[in-house]
Formats: C-alpha cells, structure tokens, sequence
C-alpha cells in the first residue's frame, strides 16, 4: 500500500496546470504553463489588440460606410451618435480589454496562486500528483471547448433580442438602425461587437466556475495544513481572499458600463431599456458578495473543519478538569492549582474562539467593499447631479 509523505515536487507539478488548453484566444497571446512574458506582451499588445478589433475596426467602417452617424444629429432623430455612445465606447475601450487581461492572465495566475496555497503545507501520494493535474487540464480544455460554443450561441441570442426589441422599431433612430433597417453599423455591432463580448465572456466565467471546483477538489485530496494564529489572520490561507478580489474588481468596471449605458439612455430621452439596466444593476449587487466568497468557501470548510477540533481539544480538557474536580469537591475544597487549570483553560478557549474562519482579513474585506460600492455610488451621484441641472435650468 502507497504510503502517504510530504511531496517537495507538488509545487512543480501544479505548475504544470494549464487553464487555457483548447482555447483560441489564450493560444493566441499566451504559451502554457506559467507565463513569463514582459508587459508589452502580456498587457499592453492584448489590450491594443482588443481595443482595436472591438472598437478600431467598427470605426473604420462606419467612417468610409456611413460617416453620418458617427455624431449625432438631432434633425434626423439621432440623439446619439457612435462617436457619443459612451456605452460602447467604454465596454470596448476599457471594459473588454481588461476582461481579455483577466482571462489571459489567469493561464499563470491560477497555477500560481495554488503552489502558494499548498507549497509547503500538504502531503498526498506522490504518484497520484501528476494524475490529478492532468485530468484538470482535461476538464479545461472541455470547459472552454464549451464556454466558446455557448459563447456564440449566446451572441446570437442577444444579437436577435437586440435586433426585435431595439432595432426594428420604425419610429426609433441610433447609430445602428433607422426606421426598422439596420445599417452597416448595426450589422457590425450585432454580428462582431457582441459576439466578441459573449465568446470572451463565456471563456472567462466558465474557466473562473471551475477554478472554483478545482479548489473544493484540492482540498478534498489534498491535506492542507492550517495555520490558526498565522500573522495573516487567515490561518495562513490570505492569499485566497485575493482570488475573489481580483474579480471583483472586473465586475466594478462592469458596473460603470452599465451607468455610461444609464447616460446614453438618458440623451435618448428612451425608457425602453430602463427595466434591462434595473434588472442588471440587480444582478450587479447579487453577484458582487457571489464572486468575492465564491472562491473561498472550499477553504471556509478546511478553516471551520480546523476551528471545531481545536475548540474540542479544549472543550474535551475542560471537562474532564471539570468532572474531577466535581468529584473531589466532597473530598477537599478547590485548590489553587485548580483555579489555575480552570482560568488558563478558560483563557484558551477564548483565544481558540478568534481563529478566522475565512480567508480574508478586515483590510481584504474593506478593499471589497470600496470597489464594490463604488459603481453604485457613482450612478446614484450621477443620477442626482442630472436631476439638479434639470431643476435648475427650469
């Protein structure tokens, strides 16, 4: 029988993990498995790239196609023009390339961050290290093969909706359609623009929900030694919290998306999309706390697990001090050694009582807030300061 033993390779072997397998847009910017290219390569070329292809590329055909929409035009019924859809400008500019950075950069930030978790701190049979980490890259390479398919499937839906709901309506003017016809725009905009939002998409949430999974898995294989009074106060464990962070902060920029959609809507003077961006800014708030404890509740369960037998080790002391010294109490009065045990005994238990039970710290936690409040704060200032120029000018 495989004797269990502390494996100094586990680290190599994790970086062997590979979260990008089998998809186009990480094989286009990335080689597997840890990445150590410079940021020219990293960040700024993927980010110009982006910006060019979701916004440069849309620019230039409707520049030589239909340069008439690229302001707007009240006569004609254009509020807003391509050039003053701030909307598309920032989701295209900012919004996507920072997603496209997220996602590549999870090709060598997830092997990283899980050699940080383990190294040093597990023990599992040494042959069955290298299995586990391949049947995950498999699992990544079916993910994504998946995520892109529903990718598409999911443009196409949102194209259509877009289309029926927005751009056939005869007595409705923008930059993508005129009296029930899209244009040239708008064909870009539903047939390029939102497919390369949803597929990128689709690659990025399906990778990041089973990151998610690989992680209850490690630590039901793997076992993971806790620190409860680490200088971290996160049993050791603080840089899980920065997983949940990190998107986090992705999703705060989706947010000021969703209020520059808000100001466009309000120079359309158009209400028909209001219940979208209420029904959004819903699901904004939901998944906020969503994506920030998604990723630590595998190790909630190790750091509880770890809480409660050390709360019984103490517990389990206290009682059997207590039991004899009850059944002594006929015998003798309480000695001082007694009150020394029960008093040292009581003070351990309330210090076993602070052990963290997640992975995050008050600092991670007031990070958390302020990003997440952010987008929310700024609608609702945006919101009161359009209010006052309109009663001020009336």
């Amino acid at each position: 029988m495989e004797s269990e033993k502390p494996n100094d390779n586990i680290a190599d072997e994790f970086r062997k993990l590979d979260i990008g397998g089998w998809s186009i847009f990480h094989q286009l910017f990335t080689r597997p498995p840890i990445q150590t290219g410079t940021f020219l390569r990293t960040y700024l070329i993927p980010w110009i790239m982006t910006a060019f292809l979701s916004y440069g590329i849309p620019l230039i055909v409707i520049w030589v196609k239909v340069p008439e929409v690229l302001f707007s035009d009240p006569e004609s019924g254009l509020k807003v023009g391509f050039l003053a859809d701030y909307s598309v400008m920032f989701g295209a500019l900012v919004s996507l390339p920072m997603l496209v950075i997220f996602m590549l950069s999870e090709r060598s930030m997830v092997p990283k961050r899980i050699t940080g978790i383990i190294s040093g701190r597990v023990t599992y049979r040494v042959e069955k290290v290298g299995e586990f980490v391949s049947s995950w890259n498999r699992r990544y390479k079916i993910v994504n093969i998946c995520g892109q398919s529903a990718g598409v499937l999911v443009a196409l839906a949102v194209a259509f909706a877009n289309y029926k709901i927005i751009f056939a309506q005869k007595d409705f003017t923008v930059w993508q359609a005129k009296g029930g016809q899209a244009n040239i725009a708008g064909l870009m905009y539903l047939f390029w623009q939102i497919p390369l939002v949803y597929i990128l998409l689709s690659i990025y949430i399906s990778q990041g929900v089973t990151s998610i999974f690989l992680l209850f898995s490690i630590t039901r294989n793997f076992k993971i030694k806790l620190w409860p009074f680490h200088y971290d106060n996160c049993c050791g464990l603080k840089d899980v919290g920065y997983i949940g962070l990190r998107n986090q902060y992705l999703l705060a920029v989706a947010g000021l998306n969703l209020l520059a959609l808000l100001v466009v809507n309000i120079k359309r003077e158009e209400s028909s999309t209001i219940q979208l961006l209420v029904v959004a800014f819903i699901a904004y708030i939901t998944l906020g706390p969503v994506i920030f404890i998604g990723p630590l509740l595998p190790f909630r369960k190790s750091m509880l697990s770890a809480k409660q037998k050390e709360q019984e080790k103490v517990a389990t002391q206290l009682q059997n001090e207590y039991t004899r010294i009850m059944h002594q109490l006929e015998e003798r009065s309480i000695a001082k050694e007694d009150e020394d045990i029960i008093d040292r005994l009581q003070k351990l238990k309330e210090l076993v009582s602070r052990i963290p039970v997640w992975p995050f710290d008050t600092s991670t936690l007031c990070r958390f807030f302020t990003v997440y409040i952010f987008p929310l704060l700024t609608a609702l200032v945006s919101i009161l300061i359009n209010y006052l120029i309109k009663a001020i000018g009336e």
